[in-house]
């Protein structure tokens, strides 16, 4: 699976602004310097390897900063403390195999960055996923990949599929597991029949205890090595449609199964998924909604982006990108909001017209803002600004106060375009940045 690399330079020109900014800060300070820390979160089948590979390759050959990848899949507990923790949980199904918060090693984890943020030579951590028929252990250290920091490293990669995850107090938790308990029996309402084997809405399956055993253990994650303190940035590969987790580890095994003649069924996909929609209904919501780290520096730069990812991640089209500022909105026309999102139930699909506003352009010779109020009596006040952009063939750039980048796929625009064909329904013609944004980068 490739990345354009349109689609990639979009995405480093977000994260660009704040690695130098970090490097500045630290020149300035003549301090030791400490690595910028990425965190790549992302929904299994997401791509998450492939984007942290691509990712890491442009930063170094095209900017020249020295970064490597750790996967948090790396940090798991050798085989003899994963089969520990599995006997001493006999009933709690989240333990049953490696994954969740709870089979890593936090104590590895948190001496690794602790060095790393020392300035002493490290080792990436390496665990071998086909030993003992598949269970899994780790590699000797002895083999694991030496990292010198003479010169200093400037970027560290951590890529895994609950990083950006913020466990969920003792109140919250029982809200939500309570309201998922009353609604086991409910159909799955992610649309078509497709859908029905792909259980979306299975927490209240799981008891309170061992899903409170869960949300403890991300807990002390968040504490120790994988908390909004622990990063400088955060990208989140996700779907508007969840069921698409399924379908995207469906499609990667059977590829495995055509090219190396092994790989798991649909069932077997479907049972070891399920594992993980747990977590998903707890944690995802906040992470989608909310920027989790704050801002750093004077200049206040964002640093949280989330790149929305469409239905088939093994197309070549699927790295095409509109832009936007937010999770919020992704418009197709100046006056019509085109992606649903909890966020907007409240808020009519109306965003005021430049005219509306004396429709004179700014001395910039930017078209003048569009600012979408409530009109439908739900919560008053601003809730994203857009503009028209000076040329046609970019995304549209929408901005508002959830401090989080988007980064939409919009499917087939780039076969289209390559081909002289209409765009679709997610027309994306006129991008500008936002005030708050730092976006720099090539037309699709």
């Amino acid at each position: 699976m490739a990345i354009d690399n349109t689609a990639l330079d979009l995405v480093v020109s977000l994260v660009l602004p704040s690695i130098q900014a970090h490097r500045k800060q630290i020149d300035d300070e003549k301090g030791f310097r400490r690595p910028f820390v990425l965190g790549l979160s992302g929904l299994q089948g997401s791509g998450k390897s492939t984007w942290a590979v691509s990712l890491a390759r442009a930063l170094s050959d095209h900017h020249h900063f020295k970064t490597i990848i750790l996967s948090l899949d790396d940090l798991y507990l050798p085989h003899e403390e994963l089969v520990r923790l599995r006997e001493s949980n006999p009933n709690n199904r989240f333990y049953r195999n490696r994954g969740q918060p709870g089979t890593h090693d936090e104590t590895l984890a948190r001496q690794f960055f602790d060095d790393l943020h020392s300035g002493k030579d490290v080792a990436l951590p390496s665990f071998d996923k086909s030993s003992f028929n598949g269970e899994g252990d780790r590699v000797p250290e002895n083999e694991w990949q030496k990292v010198s920091q003479d010169p200093p490293l400037d970027v560290i990669i951590f890529e895994g599929w609950c990083v950006g995850f913020l466990s969920l107090s003792d109140a919250d938790l029982q809200a939500k597991w309570s309201v998922a308990r009353d609604s086991i029996i409910s159909s799955n309402t992610d649309g078509g029949k497709e859908h029905l084997a792909f259980q979306l809405e299975v927490l209240g399956t799981h008891s309170f205890e061992d899903v409170k055993l869960l949300n403890d253990n991300l807990k002390r994650y968040n504490e120790t090595f994988m908390g909004p303190c622990h990063f400088d940035y955060l990208i989140h590969l996700d779907t508007d449609r969840l069921a698409n987790v399924y379908r995207w580890r469906i499609q990667q095994e059977k590829a495995l199964r055509a090219t190396k003649g092994m790989g798991q069924t649909n069932e077997q996909v479907i049972a070891f998924v399920q594992v993980y929609m747990p977590a998903y209904e707890l944690y995802l919501e906040k992470l989608r909604k909310e920027a989790s780290l704050p801002r750093r520096g004077a200049d206040g730069l964002r640093t949280q982006t989330r790149i929305q990812l469409d239905d088939n991640p093994c197309t070549s089209t699927r790295s095409t990108f509109a832009l936007a500022s937010t999770s919020v909105y992704h418009s197709r026309n100046p006056r019509k909001r085109a992606m649903d999102s909890p966020m907007n139930e409240d808020y009519a699909d109306t965003w005021s017209h430049p005219a509306d506003a004396g429709g004179a352009r700014e001395s910039s010779g930017r078209a003048p803002k569009r600012r979408r109020t409530n009109t439908n009596g739900g919560p008053t006040g601003e809730r994203g600004i857009m503009r028209d952009g000076n040329r046609t063939g970019l995304p549209r750039f929408i901005g508002s106060g959830s401090r989080i980048n988007l980064v939409m796929t919009v499917y087939n625009v780039l076969a289209r375009s390559h081909t002289g064909q209409g765009r679709n329904h997610h027309d994306a013609a006129g991008v500008v940045p936002g005030e708050e944004d730092q976006l720099t980068g090539p037309s699709p």
